[in-house]
């Protein structure tokens, strides 16, 4: 039995829509596979990095899928670090360009051996992530989306390279959310 399969009876018998269960299936599958995984499109690769969102009611239980999904991420790949739900853009590349910030390693499409600074997001609200600057932060997502190598600069914490990004983001938004 494939995972989304097994996913959706693991986590049937709720009040969950199996939408959003099958989204986070899906999700989790991204997120585990990071840049590990790709489609060769001779020109470039497609990898599997996936910004979702599930936009319901207040009511809809979004939320709970999300967190179903979340906690299952956490124990299985306790080392991958998760995010905060409000952050800003500076602080997510501050936090992956230290040295210190975990790394998988994968073998990329000519064999070689490469090292990808992977973030996870589970954000409760997509407004209070983009609460900050969300013309910022959404030209960052976008920026970094699919880079091999990310830079930013500033006066205070100077270059701050990150080599292989790989960020996934799971949120929750309703419908009348307007950036």
């Amino acid at each position: 039995m494939d995972f989304i399969t097994q996913y959706l009876l693991a986590n049937s018998g709720t009040m969950v829509p199996a939408r959003y269960t099958r989204w986070s299936a899906i999700f989790l599958l991204s997120a585990t596979a990071g840049r590990k995984v790709y489609v060769d499109h001779e020109h470039f690769q497609h990898r599997p990095i996936t910004f979702l969102c599930f936009v319901g009611d207040p009511d809809s239980k979004k939320t709970t899928a999300m967190d179903a999904a979340r906690d299952m991420y956490q124990e299985v790949f306790p080392a991958i670090p998760v995010g905060p739900s409000v952050t800003t853009r500076e602080d997510i590349v501050r936090q992956m360009s230290k040295d210190e910030f975990p790394y998988q390693n994968y073998i990329d499409e000519s064999g070689a051996p490469q090292e990808a600074r992977h973030y996870t997001f589970f954000v409760n609200e997509l407004e209070n992530f983009l609460s900050f600057n969300p013309r910022g932060m959404v030209q960052f997502l976008t920026d970094v989306y699919d880079r091999k190598f990310f830079d930013s600069s500033t006066i205070k914490h100077g270059l701050q390279p990150i080599v292989n990004p790989c960020l996934n983001l799971l949120a929750c938004t309703v419908p009348d959310f307007a950036i």
